[in-house]
C-alpha cells in the first residue's frame, strides 16, 4: 500500500499499512489482537507507543498523542483513556513476526524461499526453514546487508552444496534436530 501516512491518516490507515506484516485475520480468529483495538477517526500525527498498558489512571497519558500502539492491551481500561484516543495492539503477531525466528521480512531480505510451515517449539512458531534463492556464499553478505554489519562469524564458510538455512529465535538439541 502506497497510501500517504503523513497528516490525514487515520488508525485505520496505519492499521491497513501493518496488515500485510500482522496476518491480522488469523490472530483475531484465534482471540489475539493484531489491528485496531479501539477505533478512532481522528487523524494520527503522534503515535505513542507501550509495551502494555499499567495501571489505571495512565499518567503517562497526558494528551500529546493520537494514537497509541500497545504490544499487549489486556487489561486496558478505555474510559480512563482520553476521548477520541485510538488504540492498535499486537501481541502474538509481533512476537512471532517480528522476532528474529519467524520474520518474513527478514526471510525476503535474505533471500529465502520459505516453507509451508514454520518451525515451532511446544506449538509455538520460533523460526522459519526455507531454501536460498541465490549461492550460498551470498548468505553472508545478505545477513551483513539485512543487519548493518556481523560482529563475527564462527564455522567454515558455507558450500555451494548448501541450500537451506534454518533461522530460529532459540537453540536446543531438539529445535537442531527438527530443522535437520
Amino acid at each position: 500500500m502506497n497510501k500517504d501516512l503523513s497528516m490525514s491518516a487515520t488508525l485505520a490507515d496505519l492499521a491497513a499499512v501493518l496488515v500485510p506484516y500482522l496476518d491480522a485475520e488469523r490472530y483475531t480468529r484465534e482471540g489475539d489482537p493484531a489491528g485496531v483495538w479501539i477505533a478512532s477517526d481522528r487523524p494520527v500525527r503522534r503515535l505513542g507507543l507501550r509495551l502494555d498498558a499499567g495501571r489505571a489512571p495512565y499518567g503517562w497519558l497526558r494528551g500529546d498523542v493520537d494514537a497509541l500502539l500497545v504490544h499487549r492491551p489486556f487489561g486496558l481500561w478505555p474510559a480512563r483513556l482520553p476521548a477520541g484516543l485510538g488504540v492498535l495492539a499486537v501481541h502474538r503477531a509481533l512476537d512471532d513476526r517480528f522476532a528474529t525466528g519467524h520474520n518474513p521480512a527478514l526471510a525476503a531480505a535474505l533471500g529465502l524461499a520459505l516453507d509451508a510451515e514454520p518451525l515451532r517449539r511446544g506449538g509455538a512458531v520460533v523460526g522459519m526453514i526455507g531454501t536460498l534463492d541465490g549461492a550460498a556464499a551470498d548468505a553472508e553478505a545478505r545477513v551483513v546487508a539485512a543487519f548493518g554489519g556481523a560482529e563475527a562469524t564462527a564455522g567454515e564458510p558455507l558450500d555451494e552444496a548448501t541450500s537451506r538455512v534454518a533461522v530460529v529465535g532459540a537453540m536446543t538439541e531438539a529445535l537442531v534436530r527438527d530443522a535437520a
